[in-house]
């Protein structure tokens, strides 16, 4: 059910091997199909990998739903590229 979605946010955040790691075109495309799952009532969606994926309920799907979003939100937060260090002499 949630394990494909869980194997493929998995994938997004291993840095080990940039293979398996899910691009954010990926997700957002993950993100549709369950979107147009849900708003059409399908609870049976196929996933990247061509398996189905049979969710029990609506708030299962509106899970996996918050779970891809987030997984998006993080791909497209910007990268700190400035570091500001706070010192002090101790006194």
């Amino acid at each position: 059910m949630i394990l494909a979605l869980v194997l493929l946010i998995g994938a997004a955040r291993t840095k080990t091997s940039a293979s398996k790691m899910a691009t954010l075109a990926q997700l957002q495309a993950y993100r549709d199909t369950l979107l147009d799952a849900r708003f059409s009532g399908v609870r049976e969606i196929k996933d990247a990998n061509g398996e189905t994926v049979i969710y029990k309920s609506d708030n299962e799907l509106a899970r996996a739903l918050a779970a891809v979003e987030s997984e998006i939100l993080q791909l497209q937060k910007p990268r700190a590229n400035t570091i500001v260090f706070a010192t002090s002499k101790g006194i």
